[in-house]
């Protein structure tokens, strides 16, 4: 969101699972078999997850303007 946060939750109870700290808004997410996120940020950014424990796998710069959508391919 605009607040540089991307939050993981829980689906079978609701909460909060894990908070993955950024400093650009968030403007994008993907999620491939619970094993990595995706977030597309307003500077351009492309960071990959591990949404066990909220660390960051590494990121590219994708493109000038904001990441709107952003998707795994199989």
């Amino acid at each position: 969101g605009d607040d540089g946060v991307c939050r993981t939750w829980n689906a079978s109870g609701g909460q909060i699972a894990q908070t993955t700290l950024r400093t650009a808004s968030v403007r994008s997410v993907a999620i491939r078999d619970d094993a990595l996120v995706a977030t597309g940020d307003v500077e351009g950014n492309v960071w990959l997850w591990n949404p066990t424990n909220g660390t960051a796998e590494g990121y590219v710069k994708a493109h000038a303007g904001s990441v709107q959508a952003i998707s795994f391919s199989s």
